[in-house]
């Protein structure tokens, strides 16, 4: 019989084990077995995408021998996490091989099964921060075992290929492949999926998912008020697209009932029915496109290239060079460079939901990078401003500035960063940085951007 890491993860995580793993975490048994199955998968899957890194599969090998990872504890986990200092002990180990996994994408990893589960994320977490050890000892077991080298675990790992296909849920899968670096992960989801039904759900939801883009990103552009008021192509736009592509899917799903049709053809038939569609409307607005496009490469190009830089804590973070992560790391280490009240700078990845506090699931990158900067240097305090243009009424402007800056640092201080360390100000339209007598302008007054406070 083949080895299958998960069906053995299975065997350990008894009844009596997740009813005692539920009540430490003051959750119900029902949500506790939920975010285990996506739990294990997701993790067993980071393993298996590391190993494709260079030099991955020998950072497993030392957190195997380096952690004490032998499998020991696999035969003790209804003491282990019935008791309060080894479950600690656990959940700090946990921490770290996660990281040592993920890097950066954890606190996204850990969002995607809370709101996959239903589970509070401080939940989801400890558990995972519970089952990457359990996993990590049933790999320094099975190599100790079979006398694996680094080669040898990439093997095993890649036999597992299959087991985590078919265990990962597709709606946690979903969420997973929206993680900016974790598409290879949430790829894992669909490429077990049997049968033309499942590719069908797969590929009616990357439809939906582009059109959301599409539409998203014009009605962006075309949308010049930040409150989104009075009406505008920019939102008309949106409705045109879901009519077009909700054609397709309905084209799509009714062509795969057609034996003749096999999954691949049809996979390419939507793909191309969604870019003539992109095209399309891109073409009956093609000075709009165009000034898109400027703006998307103009913006690039000021960022630069992008590049490692790693933190004091060993954490590399893949910044561009002109990017907000790179001027505050700097800014930090300059011991010349004093705080003061008129050093800021500009987040230049973050997205909101036009007119709204609501960051979109693009901003989660620069979020998470923004944290790990801030556990590394754990001295330093910021103040968060938002801003806006000039357009619509003053003092509504002064509330969505100041709603935006309250909903970034929200989402840091979710991540594990202290209240202490943050403030938070609407500045509405002052301070601009730009004109507002372009489009281009007022783009670029309505921002986020960060003040250090202490060093």
């Amino acid at each position: 019989m083949s080895l299958n890491l998960l069906e053995m993860a299975k065997s350990y995580l008894t009844d009596d084990v997740v009813a005692k793993i539920s009540g430490t975490l003051s959750e119900s048994t029902g949500t506790t077995t939920t975010v285990l199955g996506g739990a294990l998968p997701t993790i067993l899957g980071g393993l298996i995408n590391k190993t494709a890194e260079p030099g991955g599969a020998n950072l497993i090998m030392d957190m195997i021998t380096k952690g004490g990872h032998n499998g020991a504890m696999l035969d003790n986990m209804r003491n282990l996490v019935g008791d309060s200092a080894q479950t600690n002990t656990l959940l700090e180990s946990g921490t770290g091989i996660l990281s040592g996994i993920f890097g950066d994408k954890v606190s996204g990893i850990i969002s995607a099964l809370a709101s996959f589960s239903g589970m509070r994320e401080s939940s989801a977490s400890s558990l995972m921060s519970m089952a990457a050890p359990m996993l990590l000892g049933m790999l320094g077991k099975q190599v100790a075992a079979d006398g694996l080298g680094a080669s040898g675990l990439t093997n095993m790992l890649g036999s597992q290929k299959d087991s985590v296909a078919a265990a990962m849920p597709a709606g946690l899968g979903s969420l997973l492949g929206n993680i900016p670096g974790l598409g290879a992960l949430g790829g894992l989801a669909t490429s077990g999926l049997a049968g033309v039904s499942s590719q069908t759900d797969a590929f009616k939801n990357k439809a939906t998912q582009a059109t959301a883009n599409i539409s998203g990103q014009l009605s962006d552009a075309l949308e010049d008020s930040p409150n989104g008021g009075g009406f505008s192509f920019g939102k008309l736009l949106p409705w045109l697209l879901l009519g077009l592509v909700g054609f397709t899917i309905w084209f799509f799903t009714k062509g795969c009932n057609n034996p003749k049709n096999s999954p691949t053809a049809m996979a390419d038939s939507v793909t191309v029915v969604i870019d003539s569609t992109a095209v399309g409307v891109v073409g009956a607005a093609s000075g709009i496109t165009n000034s898109i496009d400027s703006a998307a490469n103009a913006t690039a190009g000021k960022l630069g290239a992008f590049f490692k830089r790693k933190l004091p804590t060993g954490l590399e973070l893949n910044i561009p060079e002109n990017g907000i992560e790179n001027k505050l790391i700097t800014f930090i280490e300059d011991n010349s460079k004093a705080v003061d009240k008129k050093t800021w700078f500009d987040f230049d990845r973050l997205q909101f939901e036009t007119g709204k506090s609501i960051l979109k699931p693009t901003s989660r990158e620069q979020l998470d990078n923004i944290v790990a900067i801030l556990k590394a240097y754990s001295a330093v305090e910021i103040k968060l401003g938002g801003y806006t243009d000039n357009t619509g009424n003053a003092k509504a402007n002064i509330a969505l500035s100041a709603a935006r800056a309250s909903s970034v640092m929200a989402e840091i201080t979710k991540a594990g960063i202290a209240k202490t360390r943050l403030t938070s100000e609407g500045y509405g339209d002052q301070f601009p940085v730009a004109t507002n007598n372009t489009p281009e302008g007022r783009e670029q007054n309505r921002r986020v951007s960060v003040r250090v406070t202490k060093k």
